[in-house]
């Protein structure tokens, strides 16, 4: 895995890296308290996780597809039993068996990215190709590694209390702006080490894989951090997420979590981008414009430049001037569609409100004059666009798998 170079950001603005198939918004604080949103300092990052699912464009409903393997030690060459083998931003997965073995079955044709995880082992991170049926992975071996885990047990110290102060900065910014700690549980926190460097940057010490309880949505997720940054110029997070339905006998949380599923989806990026693919923007409470008016450029006068710019109007389909500057079309897989767009798009979502008791206002920026989105409303590459806003301040807390739909 690598890190491609990042683009040096002199606008107080987002940039872009790409580590490996998980894109990554990265943003540069400002310098100033003030937002171009009238909300806190964009400083969040919306974890694009890997969500590289791309259905067959041929298969039927009933057409599932299956992965199977056997994880072993590169040096004895015996199976690894309770491996941690998923795909990244679904909840598909399973631990290995006594003998190393796995079998991933009723999945939708398409590539993935899987990862195998080990506490005792060194990660991987692969991707697997399901789009023309089943696929043997055949032997898969990992190098144990030497570890050197607290056992969770409480030393109260002065480096005791400096690693609880960096936890606690690490996962605020992981879980995003709304983040409440009451819902949220991490079952083996000790396994993140961290190294301060100059000027207070945060870094890992090493890839690690954490458990979260997260009763906010009900879901149990593995989270295998292998980079992130946090600064006062960059922040950011590279990690392969699995979420696990939790259960519960009591009704009342599961209306709970039903509800919370639904409060985290409405509004979002992936709500706008279907709503836009079947012209249901009205029906679900999007009031969309297309602009000119750059957030890089605006910065804290947004409100004073955005009248002043050449054009702002609503994002109206059957309009032919909206027509002219953007367009949805079919591609030869029918469950991704291709966005062309030549403009600015500003989103409010007047069904919910923010803390000011405002609609949250997002702007969304293409980096180039195309882009993907599944049929679900998921980008298909989070690279190609940069968030500002209400989109930008979404984090693990109210992350929803690939497969999350909203009618069940």
């Amino acid at each position: 895995m690598a890190i491609l170079p990042l683009k040096a950001c002199t606008k107080c603005c987002p940039s872009i890296i790409s580590v490996a198939t998980v894109p990554i918004v990265v943003f540069k604080k400002p310098a100033t308290k003030e937002t171009i949103m009238k909300q806190s300092v964009i400083k969040r990052l919306l974890l694009a996780v890997s969500l590289a699912l791309v259905f067959s464009s041929g298969a039927k409903a009933q057409e599932w597809s299956m992965v199977e393997g056997r994880v072993v030690d590169s040096a004895t060459k015996e199976g690894i039993p309770l491996c941690n083998i998923y795909l990244s931003g679904t909840s598909y997965g399973m631990l290995t068996d006594k003998t190393g073995k796995f079998i991933i079955k009723n999945l939708p044709p398409g590539e993935y990215t899987m990862v195998i995880s080990h506490i005792a082992y060194g990660n991987m991170v692969k991707t697997i190709d399901l789009l023309n049926g089943n696929k043997d992975l055949g032997t898969i071996s990992l190098k144990e590694v030497v570890t050197n885990l607290s056992t969770g047990v409480t030393v109260e110290s002065s480096e005791d209390k400096k690693w609880k102060s960096r936890f606690r900065k690490f996962s605020r910014f992981m879980m995003g702006e709304n983040f409440k700690a009451k819902n949220i549980e991490y079952r083996n926190p000790w396994v993140a080490e961290f190294t301060e460097e100059k000027r207070g940057v945060l870094r890992p010490e090493n890839e690690f894989s954490l458990q979260i309880e997260n009763r906010y949505l009900g879901y149990r997720t593995n989270y295998l951090v292998t980079d992130f940054m946090i600064s006062n110029r960059l922040q950011y997070v590279v990690g392969y997420p699995n979420f696990e339905p939790m259960e519960s006998g009591n009704a009342k949380e599961q209306r709970k979590w039903k509800r919370n599923r639904e409060e985290a989806y409405t509004g979002s990026l992936r709500h706008f981008f279907k709503s836009l693919l079947e012209n249901t923007l009205e029906e679900n409470e999007f009031i969309a414009n297309l602009t000119n008016a750059d957030p890089e450029k605006l910065q804290d006068h947004y409100e004073r430049v955005i009248d002043k710019s050449n054009y702002s109007f609503a994002l109206n389909l059957s309009e032919p001037r909206v027509q002219k500057l953007i367009k949805i079309e079919s591609t030869e897989n029918e469950n991704i569609k291709r966005i062309t767009c030549k403009s600015i798009i500003e989103v409010y979502h007047i069904g919910s409100v923010d803390e000011d008791g405002e609609s949250p206002r997002s702007m969304i920026k293409m980096e180039s004059d195309s882009f993907l989105v599944y049929t679900n409303g998921v980008l298909v590459n989070m690279r190609s666009l940069r968030l500002f806003g209400f989109f930008s301040q979404r984090g693990l807390y109210e992350l929803l798998p690939f497969e999350y739909d909203l009618t069940k």
